[in-house]
């Protein structure tokens, strides 16, 4: 492991415990941040649960067609699609059609999904 020496100055000390401030910051951030994970691929904390630890096929019908995972709070379309809801609420913030087919839609457009999904 490194050590690294720094001057015994008032300035480097201050600059030392603004590089510490600013790191600690960064981390709190991260940790707090919902990010994809890369095992279950859903949002949730860095160290958290996963949502889904399954081993067998999905039904399609059971599967977001965003991100290719089991539905999570799914919602329905009014053409008939489902979806994750934050896939899909992402999705509009970028674009105000459906993924699928692109007739137009928006937020207010969205039910609750009619599929029942259990974990």
């Amino acid at each position: 492991m490194a050590c690294h020496v720094r001057e015994n100055s008032a300035a480097s000390f201050h600059d030392y415990a603004n590089e510490t401030e600013l790191s600690l910051s960064l981390s709190r951030f991260r940790q707090k941040e919902n990010v994809v994970c890369q095992k279950c691929g859903q949002f949730h904390e860095p160290y958290g649960t996963h949502l889904y630890d399954y081993h067998q096929a999905i039904d399609d019908d059971l599967t977001c067609l965003i991100c290719l995972q089991p539905l999570v709070n799914p919602v329905d379309t009014r053409c008939g699609h489902t979806f994750c809801s934050r896939c899909l609420k992402n999705y509009l913030k970028m674009k105000q059609m459906c993924p699928v087919d692109r007739s137009p839609l928006t937020l207010a457009d969205l039910q609750q999904s009619s599929i029942l999904v259990r974990r």
